[in-house]
């Protein structure tokens, strides 16, 4: 008799499979389940609890609709500590874990997280994977996305959890391992929502590979998606460290379509190269003054033909090819630029005081593995 009275008062407290829930709370539940928090904050204050099970329900969805951090985590251990066996307290035991995550507590997330059994909740290992990820025990990420990946389905994590896998991989510097996931998601193409990171990773794990076509046919595909990005400056920022290490073996010329406009605000690079020094055997035809112009220039009052050289996510790239082009004896400087409100810094050589000027100095850098076009500021 001793365990029928203990099974009987175990399932009293796993109340849901044992007896209808009241009305207004299903009326809660189901608003809830169909994203309708306006309908559920306005029941909610309405709400009054009549037992364990409705008491669970209600600390359950006042955690959920308040968006404050402290009471929601405040409400959710009340639930896990006060009401373990219920159903919403597998699901507090997530949500603790998602704030524990925001809050960088990575140890106490996968503590939180390390508490669910229902095997219903199968999205716990995306969270898991993150958690540990963020813990730089890549090897763990790697194992609860698998986990993830293999029961995901449809679920919309598919494509961020094989990014984590990925990255997972070039952390391990595992890069053939993390092609294979890239490439399996590339295929799936109905999955991927950001090809361009997609390209750009593929593209790093190549190139770590020493695979330069391929690094070069992903960094291009990339590229194209979305010339202004800010994956595009990281994208052209690796083409050039490849050009750098490779030489003109890497053709960069899709880069650098023939094009004229408007020059925005300029801001002049610091030079470390003497005036004085220059070559006075140089051709006429390359040379252009070097001697270093007012740090801020107005753009209204620009005039001549430039050579655009890079375009640079990174200041600091874009100043060590202004000092190789200097050591060229030109002109350089670079400026921000905001277009489209992304951050970049353009390099620019000149300004020329002929198209004839500016095609031999783009020639002179060419040989130097240095890319440029055009530019024209009427």
């Amino acid at each position: 008799m001793v365990w029928i009275f203990a099974l009987l008062t175990a399932l009293s407290l796993f109340t849901p499979c044992l007896q209808a829930l009241n009305q207004d709370f299903r009326a809660l539940e189901e608003a809830f389940n169909r994203g309708d928090t306006a309908l559920c904050r306005s029941l909610l204050p309405k709400l009054t609890a009549g037992d364990p099970d409705e008491s669970a329900y209600l600390l359950y969805y006042k955690a959920m609709l308040n968006p404050d951090a402290d009471f929601a985590k405040g409400s959710l251990q009340a639930l896990v500590t006060n009401h373990p066996r219920h159903h919403l307290a597998q699901k507090g035991w997530l949500e603790l874990g998602k704030i524990s995550l925001l809050d960088r507590n990575y140890t106490e997330a996968l503590s939180h997280l390390g508490k669910i059994t229902d095997p219903k909740l199968d999205d716990k290992h995306f969270w898991i994977a993150k958690a540990y990820y963020e813990k730089s025990d890549y090897t763990n990420a790697i194992a609860s996305a698998g986990q993830y990946l293999r029961v995901a389905n449809e679920h919309s994590g598919i494509e961020e959890m094989t990014f984590l896998t990925a990255d997972a991989y070039i952390a391990l510097e595992q890069y053939n391992s993390a092609i294979n996931s890239l490439r399996k998601l590339l295929a799936a193409s109905e999955k991927v929502q950001d090809e361009q990171y997609l390209r750009y990773r593929y593209g790093y794990a190549a190139e770590m590979l020493d695979n330069r076509a391929e690094a070069l046919n992903q960094y291009k595909a990339g590229y194209e998606l979305n010339r202004f990005s800010q994956l595009a400056y990281l994208i052209e920022d690796r083409l050039f460290e490849m050009r750098e290490r490779f030489g003109s073996g890497i053709d960069l010329s899709f880069l650098y379509p023939y094009a004229s406009g408007p020059l925005p605000e300029i801001v002049v690079a610091q030079q470390n190269t003497n005036p004085d020094e220059v070559n006075s055997n140089q051709p006429d035809s390359t040379k252009t003054a070097v001697n270093p112009p007012p740090k801020e220039i107005n753009p209204n009052e620009q005039r001549g033909i430039y050579l655009q050289a890079g375009r640079f996510s990174s200041q600091n790239n874009a100043i060590k090819l202004c000092d190789r082009i200097y050591k060229l004896k030109l002109a350089a400087q670079y400026y921000k630029s905001t277009q489209f409100q992304d951050v970049s810094w353009v390099v620019l050589a000149g300004p020329f005081p002929t198209e004839l000027d500016a095609v031999n100095a783009k020639t002179l850098l060419r040989d130097n593995n240095i890319d440029s076009f055009i530019i024209q500021k009427q």
